[in-house]
C-alpha cells in the first residue's frame, strides 16, 4: 500500500566564520529557509532512471580549476544531459578573497578589485571541512568511496559517471518549483519516492546553483605560458546557498519500504545579485552512514 509522509521541520540560520579570511557570511550568501507544509503531487505510477552527482571543489584562485572545471561543464554534461548533476563549490583556501587571502596573485599583476568576489557559502566550507578537502581540484562521484577513497582524479570521472547511470535506481525524486519575479521569492516543493526496500537511514538535501557567472578566474597555461588572470571567465553550476540545513533532513531513520513518498517544501528569497534566469533547484538523497547519493534531480527555479 502507498504510503505518504509529509515532514515538517525546522532549522536555525546557521552562520559560520572563516578562519583563514574575512567574515564571510554577508548578503547574498546566507544560508536561511522557511518551511511548506502545503506541498502537493498528483500521484505519478512508474520508476526512474539514475542519475549521477558530481560535486566539485574549485575556487577563483585555483589556477589548475579551469580545464577540470571547463571538462566538466562542455565534455561531461553535454554528453550526459540531466542524467549528470553538477554542482561547483568554492571553498578553502582558493575560494579566498583578495586582496588579504595567502593565494592572492601580487597586487601589481591584476587591477584593484579582481578576485573581490565571496563565492563560498556556509553548506560550502561545513562540506570542505567535513569531507577534508585539502586540494583542488578534485570531485566527489555520488560521493562513491567515504570515507577513504571518495576524492576522484579528473581522469576517473567519465568512468565513474558511466559506471552509475547503468545500475538500479532505488529512489525517485520530483521537484516543482514556483518563482514570484516581483518578490524574488522561490517556493520549492520535493517529492522523494523509494523504489525499492532499502536497509538505511536516508537524507535529502537541497541548494541552490547559479550557471553563466562571469568573474575572475586565475588560470596556470601549460609553460612556458605565464599564468593568466582571465576578468571574463564563466563560472557554472555554481553553489549559492543550501536552501535545508547543510547536514540535510532526515527522511528515514532505517527501514523504508518500496513506495513510500515522503514530501517536502521550502521557501527561498531570491537575493537580487542573482540571476534567477540561471538559477537552479538541486536535490539529492544520500545515506547517512556512506554519504553515498541515490539520486539527483535538478530544476530550473523559472
Amino acid at each position: 500500500m502507498k504510503r505518504i509522509f509529509f515532514q515538517i521541520a525546522f532549522f536555525s540560520v546557521v552562520i559560520i566564520i572563516a578562519f583563514q579570511s574575512c567574515d564571510k557570511i554577508d548578503p547574498p550568501f546566507r544560508e536561511e529557509q522557511n518551511i511548506d507544509t502545503t506541498c502537493t503531487f498528483t500521484i505519478q505510477s512508474g520508476g526512474a532512471y539514475r542519475k549521477v552527482l558530481a560535486e566539485e571543489f574549485t575556487g577563483h584562485l585555483c589556477g589548475s580549476c579551469p580545464p577540470s572545471s571547463i571538462y566538466l561543464s562542455d565534455t561531461l554534461k553535454p554528453r550526459y544531459g540531466d542524467s549528470l548533476v553538477v554542482v561547483a563549490i568554492h571553498a578553502g583556501q582558493f575560494a579566498d578573497v583578495c586582496p588579504g587571502a595567502t593565494a592572492c596573485p601580487n597586487p601589481s599583476s591584476v587591477p584593484s578589485g579582481a578576485f573581490s568576489t565571496d563565492f563560498t557559502t556556509v553548506a560550502g566550507n561545513q562540506w570542505n571541512s567535513e569531507f577534508g578537502i585539502s586540494t583542488n581540484p578534485v570531485c566527489m562521484i555520488n560521493r562513491l568511496g567515504y570515507p577513504s577513497s571518495f576524492m576522484k582524479p579528473k581522469s576517473q570521472w567519465d568512468n565513474l559517471i558511466r559506471a552509475q547511470l547503468q545500475t538500479l535506481a532505488t529512489a525517485r525524486i520530483r521537484i516543482a518549483n514556483t518563482f514570484d519575479s516581483s518578490t524574488r521569492r522561490l517556493r520549492t516543493c520535493i517529492e522523494s519516492k523509494f523504489l525499492a526496500y532499502l536497509n538505511d537511514s536516508i537524507k535529502l538535501q537541497v541548494v541552490l546553483t547559479e550557471d553563466s557567472i562571469i568573474d575572475w578566474q586565475e588560470w596556470y597555461y601549460p609553460p612556458p605560458e605565464p599564468t593568466h588572470y582571465v576578468p571574463d571567465y564563466v563560472f557554472h553550476h555554481v553553489l549559492r546557498t543550501s536552501v535545508n540545513s547543510p547536514d540535510g533532513t532526515l527522511l528515514t531513520a532505517g527501514n523504508v519500504s518500496a513506495d513510500s513518498t515522503i514530501v517536502n517544501g521550502f521557501y527561498y528569497d531570491i537575493p537580487s545579485s542573482w540571476n534567477a534566469d540561471q538559477c537552479h533547484v538541486v536535490v539529492f538523497l544520500y545515506k547517512t552512514n556512506t554519504k553515498e547519493v541515490i539520486q539527483a534531480e535538478e530544476l530550473k527555479i523559472k
